[in-house]
Formats: C-alpha cells, structure tokens, sequence
C-alpha cells in the first residue's frame, strides 16, 4: 500500500503488485481510474477475475507473473512483451516470463478495449 501513490503516480508507470490485485472491484471504472492517472499497465502475481476482465474492456494491460512483486521495487525501470510473455526489470536486468497474452486479447487491447475492437478498430467511442 502507498499512502501517497495519488501523488507519486506518472503517465507511463506500472503497478507491480502482490496476488488478488483488484479484489473488490466490481466495476470497470476502477480500471478505467487506474488507466486515466496514467498506468499502463497492470503486472500481478494474481487478480480478481472480473478486474482482469475489466481492464481488458477498457484497454488496460494487465499480466499475471508469479514471483514478480518480489523483485521490483519502487524506482524500477519496467518492460513488458505481451506478445513474447516476458518481463524485465530494466533495473536490475532480471526478466520474469509470463503466459503470453492470446492474439485475440491482445488485439481488443492494441485498439484500446472492446469499443475500439468492436467499432473494426477505427476510433475508441469513448473518445467520440
């Protein structure tokens, strides 16, 4: 937990974070909080599966990566292959291999979530 994080945040971070990540959010406007302060990306030992969905939904990549929290601290500078299922820790030069993302996720997640994937990937209707 970060007391300060609301502070701290950047466009461009990752959360890296422990199991259970989203736990008690129902909503996708949870992930579409974590997204709009700036994350890009969500990397997890576990979520709850209805916020690994919602990110999903709304664009937000999010990566299953056992041991990861363990070795990524805070300043850390984070990569992430979705395709390839891999990732480093530019920091420390330590990689963690994940299950790569299946094409079809990835592609609702290159058009920025189901609108855009739904709408043949020309123009998210969020942002109409």
């Amino acid at each position: 937990m970060q007391p300060d994080f609301y502070e701290t945040v950047r466009d461009g971070d990752i959360i890296v974070a422990e199991e259970h990540f989203g736990c008690g959010s129902g909503r996708e406007n949870t992930a579409e909080v974590i997204r709009t302060v700036g994350i890009v990306s969500v990397v997890a030992e576990s979520f709850a599966r209805i916020f690994y969905r919602n990110a999903i939904a709304i664009g937000l990549p999010v990566v299953t990566c056992c041991g990861v929290s363990e070795h990524v601290s805070e300043d850390d500078v984070i990569d992430i292959d979705l395709a390839d299922g891999v990732v480093r820790n530019a920091t420390t030069g330590e990689a963690f291999e994940f299950e790569s993302l299946q094409a079809e996720i990835r592609s609702i997640l290159d058009v920025g979530g189901w609108n855009g994937y739904l709408d043949g990937g020309r123009t998210s209707l969020r942002d109409e």
